[in-house]
């Protein structure tokens, strides 16, 4: 199994199928009760649910307002928060795209290409170990 399809696994489950486009990986909805996490997309949303009324912001992950995280102080800790699924599928593709430019570049066998492709590795598995991360 390839380094990219061990990545989808991961992210995506067992068995998943995978939509991907030029912008993100997408799970298809035989992928969706397989995750790890509550799927995409997260919403930030402004709440008055703190203690003692203090204002902060909900994750949310349906138009129920169900909650990932319940309360958060900041503003830019929501929003960050609320992308997280976004960032890991996006570092999903960014890491497979780096594994394939490195296989090219290493095949060309120049100095040049080698040392690309040694750019290509490092980023890619600084990428892969923070998808486990996110992941485990």
């Amino acid at each position: 199994m390839s380094e990219e399809d061990q990545l989808k696994r991961a992210f995506f489950g067992r068995g998943a199928e995978y939509d991907v486009n030029p912008q993100r990986p997408k799970p298809r909805a035989s992928a969706v009760g397989e995750l790890k996490f509550t799927p995409g997309p997260w919403v930030a949303r402004r709440t008055g649910a703190g203690c003692s009324g203090t204002r902060g912001w909900a994750i949310d992950f349906n138009a129920d307002e169900e909650q990932v995280v319940d309360f958060v102080y900041e503003e830019a800790d929501a929003r960050l928060i609320a992308a997280a699924p976004d960032l890991v599928a996006d570092l999903i593709l960014a890491a497979a795209t780096l594994r394939r430019y490195e296989q090219s570049h290493r095949a060309k066998s120049t100095e040049e290409s080698t040392a690309k492709a040694e750019v290509n590795a490092e980023l890619a598995t600084r990428f892969e170990a923070t998808i486990r991360k996110a992941t485990a």
